[in-house]
């Protein structure tokens, strides 16, 4: 058997079941749960576009293209997205994106979840973002 680097990822929990009856079920049971309820999703693992340069210019954060790039774009980036595109510089699940922000920032209208999310969906069509698994 060959051996994989280590990973573990935070898959958030969006059915309707709770906890203890998640444990209840049985293998074939939580395999057709998970996929009714988007788990699949939950484990595609993102990574930061390596032609991308990331500066931080009078206290802003600017991602650079390099490379090979369609057009000459510069792109700003608020502190919270910053966050993301570090966080991103490994291959991250957007769970692990909301926990490690959760850990690091106060959600007192709970709108962090969605912006991650949406973060992640734009930045992918925008080729900012890799789909990597």
């Amino acid at each position: 058997m060959r051996y994989e680097e280590l990973s573990i990822h935070a898959t958030e929990h969006i059915g309707p079941l709770e906890n203890e009856q998640l444990a209840e079920l049985s293998d074939a049971e939580l395999e057709a749960y998970m996929s009714e309820n988007g788990f699949r999703e939950s484990v595609k693992l993102y990574r930061a576009n390596g032609n991308y340069v990331y500066r931080e210019i009078a206290g802003e954060g600017v991602l650079i293209p390099s490379g090979d790039l369609p057009g000459n774009v510069m792109v700003t980036l608020n502190e919270t997205c910053a966050f993301l595109w570090e966080q991103l510089q490994e291959p991250r699940t957007v769970g692990d994106l909301i926990a490690a922000a959760r850990a690091v920032y106060d959600d007192p209208n709970h709108e962090l979840e969605a912006q991650i999310r949406a973060f992640v969906e734009d930045r992918v069509k925008t080729g900012h973002i890799w789909e990597v698994k």
